[in-house]
């Protein structure tokens, strides 16, 4: 009997043998691989968590350092003004810059996302549910509320009669 052409020759136990060994091999290297890969994620997350405000953080060294300067000067008090008024401006605007925005709350109608109302008073002059004063100024980062406004709400006045 003759063999048809164009067959595969049957592989020997042996040859089977060391193909498994050669994949199973493969297969550990190429887990050793993902391994190495996940561990090296983990860490260069872990930097990028630890090191997330690093940036930040060198802009308000500076402002620091001009606090000691001015706590450090012989101004006068107005020079003393003038100069915490300039880091302020500093600071906020470091703030600013890292997405942080000022809640408009001021004659505008109340939210209770954006406002907490922590007082209520009657106005003719004014609509009712408009907040008419700001106690403590509410700030978002980004699009997230860290404080809502601290409010004083007007409502309607009420007439005996």
């Amino acid at each position: 009997m003759s063999k048809k052409k164009g067959t595969k020759k049957r592989k020997t136990k042996k040859e089977l043998e060391e193909e498994v060994k050669e994949l199973q091999d493969r297969l550990l290297r190429t887990m050793a691989e993902i391994d190495n890969i996940i561990k090296r994620y983990e860490k260069e997350k872990k930097e990028i968590v630890e090191y997330a405000n690093f940036e930040l953080i060198s802009k308000l060294v500076e402002v620091v350092d001009n606090f000691e300067r001015a706590l450090n000067s012989n101004a006068d008090y107005e020079s003393f003004r003038k100069g915490i008024d300039i880091i302020y401006k500093q600071f906020v605007n470091i703030l600013q810059n890292e997405g942080l925005k000022q809640i408009d709350a001021l004659n505008k109608e109340f939210d209770p996302y954006w406002h907490e109302a922590i007082d209520y008073e009657e106005r003719e002059d004014v609509p009712p549910n408009i907040n008419v004063e700001e106690f403590q100024k509410g700030y978002i980062f980004k699009s997230k509320v860290i404080r809502p406004s601290k409010v004083k709400v007007s409502k309607e006045v009420r007439r005996n009669e």
